[in-house]
């Protein structure tokens, strides 16, 4: 079932951010096992949750290009104090093309979901949610996007940088 709700924020909890175009709602988020139609883009939600966590869209972006050297789809780590860290499956900018995942809600990768063409993503609290990209690119994406968690989370964890 999908609840109306005004505002999104991402959280530990969002499992994931899907394009909805109608006359009201931008997206749905999947959250704690229950989806929300919301009034922001999940592009805006992302923007939202990353100055929340102390950083912009853009530096976390930049940050991954080039120190990752991901140019396109390029995975967001929102907020690496809580390992929030977010797989686009398709170019940000294509709105309705690109739907987000939180990496540490995804159970498995699913090729050929249900005898369609197109993969789905499982995500830990057992919801299936088909995506038409090839299984190979997801595949890629969520490796690409573990990567990114990997490295600035261990960089931060490592360095002495952020520890008192």
């Amino acid at each position: 079932m999908v609840f109306n709700k005004i505002d999104s924020f991402v959280n530990q909890n969002t499992q994931a951010i899907l394009p909805y175009a109608n006359s009201s709602y931008q997206s749905i988020v999947y959250e704690g096992g229950e989806a929300y139609k919301c009034h922001d883009t999940p592009k805006k939600i992302i923007e939202d949750a990353c100055l929340f966590a102390g950083s912009t869209y853009a530096g976390r972006r930049i940050a991954a290009t080039k120190l990752l050297g991901y140019q396109r789809k390029t995975p967001i780590l929102v907020c690496p104090h809580r390992r929030i860290c977010l797989m686009p499956t398709g170019a940000p900018e294509r709105f309705m093309d690109c739907s987000w995942f939180s990496v540490l809600h995804i159970a498995k990768i699913i090729n050929n979901y249900e005898g369609t063409n197109h993969p789905a993503i499982q995500l830990k609290s057992g919801v299936y949610i088909s995506v038409p990209n090839s299984y190979i690119v997801l595949r890629q994406q969520f490796e690409r996007a573990q990567t990114c968690l990997n490295f600035f989370t261990e960089r931060e964890n490592d360095s002495g940088y952020f520890s008192h």
